[in-house]
């Protein structure tokens, strides 16, 4: 079986926007405050849907020993990752929504926040809080766990998300369909959870999951909501169910070959999905099948049938990207430039 990436990191609609910032119509400026005994390495970041590559979003403005100032440019509500000395927050952000951190020095679930969407923020930093600890159970990865234990360690997770929505998502004044965004986050982590699980379990040999998980082989929870909104969460489910749970039902375990990735291309089409499903995941396949073996006849037709049903993508701008990274390792083509060091360690 193909090595699987376990990511351990840590959906859009129309929301009422107040002019709360001084700043352009898609900008917020988010102030961390904290004291910091050295200059910290901020970073933050959103999500490629297609290709899950970490885009940035921001940058610093203003920087004191307790105090350091973002401006932020977004197109419009969405998710995103905060990475601060190899400590990882995530936020949820609207344009001119300007945000305060106040920050702990060890623990991100303390953070405190304030502005316009802190109660959100605060949410998202105890489902964070779950995430990290659902990693493990009594100190082992829970890939490792029995199908026992691992049935129970999700309920026990499961179970942390609800009081989570009871005590904080059910008592505030956020608008419905934020509140349902944020749960939904959650649940599609769990998804994630147990498609590791399955295929660690069951490699290729997904016809034997049992009826407990057998949902998870299963075509993925989608909402437009959740690609638009920029949740990196449904980005790493719809990665491994196309290139490692559709490929293997659809493909015979010795060998990727170009009959599979048109069968998995055939399957998406074929299959009751919405439009905006199909245009999505078979994107997510053409970036798959081009990553893993570059520009080919099959993947060529592919991408040109991909192009052919959706000519206005949204996606077709990162599969260009990734076709040109191998256009231009084409033989013939003119090595890039590279730097390196010599044994001698001479430049």
């Amino acid at each position: 079986m193909s090595t699987l990436r376990y990511f351990i990191y840590p959906l859009f609609f129309c929301l009422g926007l107040s002019l709360t910032s001084s700043q352009g119509a898609d900008t917020l400026i988010i102030t961390l405050h904290r004291t910091f005994l050295t200059a910290p390495k901020i970073n933050l970041t959103s999500v490629d849907m297609i290709s899950s590559e970490s885009i940035p979003i921001g940058h610093v403005l203003h920087q004191e020993t307790n105090r350091v100032v973002l401006e932020v440019v977004i197109p419009g509500p969405q998710f995103a990752l905060l990475e601060m000395d190899g400590t990882y927050l995530p936020l949820y952000l609207e344009p001119r929504r300007d945000l305060q951190l106040y920050m702990g020095i060890a623990d991100p679930a303390s953070t405190r926040f304030e502005g316009h969407n802190a109660i959100a923020n605060g949410y998202l930093a105890k489902a964070n809080a779950i995430r990290q600890q659902a990693e493990q159970s009594a100190g082992r990865h829970y890939t490792q766990l029995s199908l026992t234990e691992f049935t129970t360690h999700l309920k026990a997770v499961r179970g942390q998300y609800e009081r989570l929505d009871q005590t904080v998502l059910a008592k505030t004044n956020l608008a419905d369909s934020l509140k349902e965004v944020l749960g939904a986050r959650n649940q599609v982590g769990l998804i994630f959870i147990q498609q590791n699980y399955v295929l660690a379990h069951y490699g290729e040999k997904l016809t034997q999951v049992p009826d407990l998980l057998k949902a998870v082989v299963q075509s993925p929870l989608f909402n437009s909501r959740f690609v638009r909104f920029k949740m990196s969460e449904y980005a790493d489910v719809a990665h491994v169910y196309v290139s490692y749970i559709l490929r293997s039902l659809l493909s015979t375990p010795e060998m990727i070959s170009d009959s599979t990735t048109s069968a998995v291309d055939r399957f998406i089409q074929k299959a009751y999905y919405s439009l905006a499903e199909k245009d999505y995941l078979r994107a997510k396949n053409c970036y798959n099948w081009l990553t893993i073996k570059g520009i080919t006849p099959a993947t060529d037709q592919l991408i040109i049938q991909y192009k052919a049903s959706f000519p206005h993508s949204l996606y077709l701008s990162t599969l260009a990207q990734l076709y040109q990274k191998w256009s231009a390792l084409a033989s013939g083509q003119p090595a890039p430039d590279f730097y390196g060091v010599t044994p001698r360690g001479i430049p």
